[in-house]
């Protein structure tokens, strides 16, 4: 007799809408277009389910999720649903503490910023604006609430992988996360935009833990 395994968390993609336009970012096939927003109804109707097939957690994402117009009630509905919110986030919105507030407020419980890189330079080449300002400040903000940052280790973040954890934790990041790049389907076909082989893969995480090791910030791999 087979046993069917409880499905313990979810993903919720609510939007395809973005501030940034990153090289590697699947939501550009779909032109960033707010037409293709989920539905207020149908997102709520999704929390539903997923409590009805036993979630515990839901990963919202975009896009970008905090500039969504209907957070605030989505996230009232996972409380209500006794379900453990995480926003993802590229942090800009977020450099405005209200903002922040508001949301942890409606129910959110743990937001995640996603570092893309790790100066100036490199966020405007990559993601089209030089906001790394901003996802620093939203990351000083999150001081007074719940989560951490998370850091893609890429062709361009790897020569910058030191300075860029460095800097988060000079302005409070409590929590990092590493992970590597992963392909990504673009008109159809598989992406590996900005994935490093594997060997340096391995080099950059080694050199990123002995780092995070050093300034004893709790971090995840």
């Amino acid at each position: 007799m087979s046993t069917i395994t409880a499905i313990k968390s979810s993903w919720l993609t609510v939007n395809s809408s973005c501030q940034l336009r990153c090289a590697w970012c699947y939501a550009k096939d779909r032109d960033y277009d707010p037409k293709g927003d989920v539905t207020c109804e149908t997102a709520i109707r999704l929390i539903d389910i997923m409590s009805d097939l036993g979630v515990e957690t839901c990963k919202i994402l975009g896009g970008e999720p905090s500039i969504y117009p209907h957070i605030v009630p989505i996230l009232n509905r996972l409380k209500q649903r006794s379900i453990r919110s995480v926003i993802i986030t590229n942090g800009i919105r977020y450099s405005d503490r209200e903002v922040m507030r508001r949301h942890f407020e409606a129910g959110l419980d743990s937001l995640i910023i996603s570092l893309k890189a790790g100066s100036q330079a490199t966020y405007k080449e990559l993601t089209g604006a030089p906001v790394l300002d901003r996802v620093h400040q939203a990351v000083k903000n999150l001081q007074e609430f719940r989560g951490g940052v998370t850091i893609t280790i890429t062709q361009e973040m790897q020569d910058e992988i030191i300075p860029a954890i460095s800097d988060v934790v000079s302005v409070g990041a409590k929590f990092i996360n590493l992970h590597f790049c992963s392909p990504t389907v673009m008109s159809g076909a598989p992406e590996n935009h900005s994935m490093i082989a594997p060997d340096k893969a391995a080099i950059a995480m080694m050199i990123a833990v002995e780092h995070l090791e050093k300034l004893g910030v709790s971090y995840n791999v």
